[in-house]
């Protein structure tokens, strides 16, 4: 949230509290994937984000809910961002 505030090409973000993309689960099962924050750039580009710890990133169930969010974005021109802790 910190970056984000101090991004001066951020228009405005806030959580992203009432999306829900859907996608299946490792087990078959349906679930619902919600993103973390929404991003408005000055530009008018909007992107997700999804800040995940590096330890989760090869888990089968993130893995596919992070593709969820890309391909969501990618139908409606937006940009999906997975954020990770840099060392």
């Amino acid at each position: 949230m910190l970056v984000l505030d101090a991004d001066e090409t951020v228009k405005r973000w806030e959580r992203c509290r009432s999306l829900r993309i859907p996608y299946t689960k490792a087990n078959g099962k349906k679930g619902r994937y919600n993103p973390d924050f929404i991003v408005e750039r000055a530009d008018g580009q909007k992107e997700l984000h999804e800040v995940k710890g590096g330890h989760l990133l090869a888990d089968a169930d993130t893995q596919r809910k992070l593709a969820a969010g890309e391909d969501f974005c990618r139908k409606r021109d937006m940009v999906f961002k997975v954020i990770t802790r840099r060392k």
